[in-house]
């Protein structure tokens, strides 16, 4: 997704919420029935993940992105204790501190996922009631609070968790509207449940057997109402650090709950404590109470028989009992093939049974909630991976109901800030089971520079298959909205037009590259980027994930990659060659732009009906008819007539048809049109188009300082002795960064063909 306007939200086709709600009225717009117009925020879900802002006063600087004077959870988990969240906690996952809780006041839920806002994060409407100073929650074994993170992105907090030995998230569980964090601490297990009463905070905790004592900040202020009960006789102290509980050495599992309140509330804290039970939090992780327990039925769409692919619309449930914003950022499907796993902008995953040939019947259930950025999402032996911003969890539906009851942090290694424009991308699994995801760079308001950078952003990452390790992959990115990952491991990338990215490409990527972005290299050896194919704007201003053809039952491109574009909303076929151990190539357009209910951006192959399923969402800079979609792109078994492969040799460019091809047509030169042109790779944002030759007469791009667009004449064209191969005599050819062909010849049959396409030469085959 790329940067438009740093203080509105753009819609389809660059509309703003006044003109979308005109739009619509009007019926201009493809609206569904009661589909969200405007983002929903945490829909009364029990906690939302979020990069949070700790403090009202905090004022956000788009130059440094930093909030003045506030402390940030970039990683933090906000536990809902009033409606309408007018009280809660969070809880800040990378230092395992219970950072603040609040009452009196709505959290206010804002930037991209919710309002549109393009640099604010989700921030507290009111003073805390009580909280904890940035830095570790827990003591080390010598009793000290001191933060152990090098901090390489100063003034902003130290980046990433805190080291495993010391303290590890392991996720939460939901019991009910319960939240109940698990982690550890020097080896002990913890489990610790928010809750508020009577406008006194509580902790409630079960510990396991400890191997020393252990300290918890309680909070960074001295003049508040706190008291303990259980905890094997823990005790609550005035500290330099503020108040701190003191647990002695457990020589076994024991429970017990901290309380916190105002001054004012010493009484009602005193009796809470004194009344309070030694709640055993165990019980609370085996499932319990449904909360989303109304389903959804829909009907799709199909998109009959009259092309080679159609189009079959899975309707998601736009109007459901929640509220829910339907934006699909991430997809894939269970092994029966008759049901998918959807992941949203706002952070839920809906399940839909149903799907089947005639689409008639879909039902939808509302599986979890509170993620942070669901863009990225992976079934692995029936099991839901989901990649957000903070973590990859992996769901467990304990009780068999229908809900995810825990929330396990499979991974969260990788270091975050609160940087809006630092999107976790997509999520794929290689041949050895690894899991791979891409890690956008913070980018500024307004969309050129970064702000602060961590060794992890703009890289390609890469997750061990127990999610013990994580490692950087590939660098050099700025925001790659999607990967492919083939068959044999092959990993493949997009980005986006920005800084140091003169036009959207489309990676090939090696084990350890530089694609490009000198920001985000992190020490890997630098030099202009070499992609696939680049694309120009109107081709694809905004790249999705890329998708292998693994099917046998979808025509004729077994084993072909195909690229999706979350800005145009199209799906273009990939046609590659190597030379000289560079890989290269171009693409044609599968299916028109907009025929998709929404964007393209996730892509799977069936392996049940062997079809290809496609979600999307519009956040901004795309052209996509609805905020969310869901389709299945069916072969209907008609003849397919099109571009298959480039090759590209001295003096001569080579294209395949999937199709036999009429002689003399092809043989009319009238019947090309060839132009090519250059970018240049510097660290402004994005590129003109410059003349190969310098010759060419200057473009109307106000950034162009120099000539535009060289034509190629076509010398000669003829049909290769298979049928199906155009060879085109183009003296000019010659290694570039974009060649535009447009072909208008005839099959065989005499059915006129019509293609675009665009390709890059790297080099010169013989």
């Amino acid at each position: 997704m790329r940067l438009h306007r740093p203080d509105r939200l753009s819609l389809p086709g660059g509309c703003h919420l006044a003109v979308l709600a005109v739009l619509a009225a009007t019926g201009a717009l493809p609206l569904a029935a009661g589909e969200a117009k405007k983002p929903s925020p945490g829909n009364e879900v029990p906690f939302m993940s979020a990069s949070y802002v700790l403090d009202p006063a905090g004022k956000y600087d788009n130059t440094s992105g930093n909030f003045a004077g506030a402390d940030v959870a970039p990683r933090g988990i906000a536990v809902r204790l009033e409606p309408g969240w007018t009280a809660g906690m969070i809880f800040d996952v990378d230092t395992l501190r219970m950072a603040v809780g609040w009452t009196g006041g709505a959290l206010k839920f804002q930037g991209v996922p919710f309002d549109g806002g393009h640099g604010p994060r989700p921030q507290l409407g009111v003073p805390p009631a009580f909280a904890v100073a940035q830095g570790p929650g827990w003591a080390d074994s010598s009793g000290s609070f001191k933060d152990p993170r090098a901090n390489s992105i100063a003034p902003l907090p130290p980046p990433g968790p805190i080291p495993a030995a010391w303290g590890r998230y392991q996720g939460l569980y939901l019991h009910g509207e319960r939240v109940i964090f698990s982690y550890t601490i020097h080896g002990c297990a913890v489990l610790e449940s928010p809750g508020l009463a009577n406008g006194v905070f509580s902790r409630a905790f079960t510990l396991g057997k400890s191997s020393g004592p252990l300290s918890v900040l309680v909070a960074k202020a001295t003049d508040l109402a706190v008291a303990v009960n259980g905890l094997g006789g823990a005790k609550i102290e005035t500290t330099p650090d503020g108040l701190v509980l003191r647990i002695p050495t457990l020589a076994a599992a024991t429970s017990g709950t901290l309380f916190v309140g105002p001054a004012a509330a010493k009484d009602a804290v005193t009796a809470a404590a004194a009344a309070g039970r030694a709640e055993e939090l165990t019980a609370l992780t085996k499932g319990g109470p449904g909360r989303w327990k109304q389903t959804v039925e829909t009907a799709g769409a199909l998109g009959g028989d009259a092309a080679p692919y159609v189009v079959d619309r899975i309707t998601l449930p736009y109007t459901n009992p929640y509220g829910a914003s339907l934006r699909t950022g991430s997809m894939d499907l269970f092994k029966n093939g008759t049901s998918a796993a959807l992941g949203t902008w706002n952070g839920d995953v809906w399940v839909v049974t149903g799907i089947d040939a005639s689409l008639a019947k879909l039902t939808w259930r509302r599986f979890a909630t509170g993620l942070h950025q669901a863009l990225g999402l992976r079934i692995v032996d029936d099991v839901v991976y989901v990649l957000g911003r903070d973590q990859i969890t992996r769901l467990h539906d304990l009780d068999q109901d229908g809900e995810a009851d825990f929330y396990e942090s499979f991974n969260h290694d990788w270091e975050v800030t609160t940087g809006f424009h630092s999107f976790c991308f997509d999520l794929h699994t290689d041949p050895d089971g690894n899991f791979l995801f891409g890690f956008g760079a913070p980018v500024r308001g307004g969309g050129g520079g970064f702000h602060k950078l961590t060794k992890h952003h703009g890289c390609v990452l890469r997750v061990s298959k127990d999610g013990s390790k994580l490692d950087i992959y590939a660098s050099g990115l700025r925001a790659p909205n999607g990967i492919g990952v083939g068959p044999d491991g092959q990993v493949t990338s997009g980005d986006n037009q920005g800084t140091w990215v003169p036009a959207s490409p489309l990676h090939w990527i090696k084990p350890g590259s530089f694609n490009g972005v000198m920001d985000t290299a992190h020490g890997v050896a630098t030099h202009p980027p070499k992609a696939l194919c680049f694309f120009p704007q109107e081709v694809d201003n905004s790249g999705g994930g890329q998708a292998w053809v693994t099917s046998d039952k979808w025509g004729p491109f077994t084993g072909d990659l195909l690229h999706m574009s979350y800005g145009q909303s199209t799906i273009y076929k990939v046609m590659k060659e190597e030379v000289d151990g560079q890989m290269q190539g171009g693409v044609v357009a599968l299916i028109p732009s907009k025929t998709l209910t929404s964007s393209a951006m996730r892509a799977r192959f069936s392996a049940k009906d062997g079809q290809l399923y496609v979600a999307g969402l519009s956040g901004w800079q795309s052209n996509a008819a609805r905020d969310g979609g869901f389709d299945r792109v069916r072969f209907t078994g008609k003849p397919v007539r099109m571009p298959t492969g480039l090759k590209a040799r001295k003096g001569v460019y080579e294209i395949t048809y999937t199709c036999a091809l009429d002689a003399a047509s092809v043989g009319e030169i009238a019947n090309y049109a060839v132009e090519a042109w250059n970018y240049k790779w510097t660290g402004s944002y994005g590129s003109g188009q410059f003349s190969p030759s310098g010759k060419a007469a200057a473009g109307s791009d106000p950034k162009q300082k120099a000539p535009s667009r060289d034509p190629w004449p076509v010398k000669s064209a003829k049909l290769l002795a298979d049928g199906k191969t155009i060879a085109l005599e183009i003296p000019d050819l010659t290694p570039v960064w974009n060649v535009k062909m447009t072909i208008k010849v005839k099959g065989v049959d005499q059915q006129p063909l019509s293609h675009v396409i665009h390709s890059t030469i790297h080099n010169l085959g013989n």
